[in-house]
């Protein structure tokens, strides 16, 4: 990378460089190179993430609890990571291997607090009305998600926070015009994410008073 007019700015003498300091160590430590190397998606002390960017996941790890009901739109990494930290989960996915691979996976770690629907993508955003629960998070990712978004507000618990992944994609503007209009703000997190070295943004959408304490 070339820094626009470097010609004019050089490097202030309070900057001290580093000649022990490498990117690659960083990756590292975030658990990026291990995620590339073996397609495990793991942060730095080798626990299950999502696959969002590094920064919105240090940010749920300090706001879940086992106290927190979470629906999930689409399975995977993020199964694991939300199902070891709440009371219990919900998810609905359209990829039978997908759901395999979380099923098992969920075996072997021992976590019995998770359910899973397999659907198709004509009912997905539907399948959150057959189940009476009230949820405390709704995870929007997979298919159909400004559908998703538009449904799934009757289940949301009037504390409750919506959490939209890949939010910088221009074809879900029309949700955010939709959740601003149902009163709910937002704060969007930007980095990069496993398998990946383009930045992503992950946006969780809140209204006052939230369970986020946000």
């Amino acid at each position: 990378m070339v820094l626009k007019q470097n010609n004019l700015i050089q490097s202030p003498n309070f900057i001290k460089k580093s000649d022990n300091l490498s990117g690659n160590q960083l990756l590292d430590n975030i658990g990026w190179n291990y995620a590339i190397q073996n397609g495990i998606l793991v942060d730095g002390d080798g626990d299950f993430i999502p696959w969002y960017n590094y920064t919105v996941v240090e940010f749920l790890k300090t706001k879940l609890n086992k106290n927190l009901v979470i629906f999930e739109y689409g399975c995977g990494f993020s199964s694991l990571f939300y199902a070891k930290r709440i009371k219990s989960l919900a998810c609905v996915d359209v990829n039978t291997d997908c759901i395999s691979w979380v099923l098992d996976s969920c075996k072997k770690l021992n976590f019995k607090n998770i359910e899973i629907h397999l659907t198709s993508k004509e009912d997905f955003a539907n399948m959150i009305l057959n189940i009476s629960n009230i949820f405390d998070v709704i995870i929007i990712d997979s298919v159909e998600r400004n559908k998703c978004i538009s449904t799934c507000l009757s289940r949301l618990s009037n504390n409750g926070v919506i959490i939209l992944d890949n939010s910088e994609r221009k074809n879900y503007a029309k949700s955010f015009i939709l959740l601003k209009e149902n009163g709910f703000k937002y704060i969007t997190f930007t980095g990069i994410k496993p398998l990946s070295v383009k930045l992503s943004s992950t946006t969780i959408f809140y209204r006052d008073y939230n369970i986020f304490e946000i």
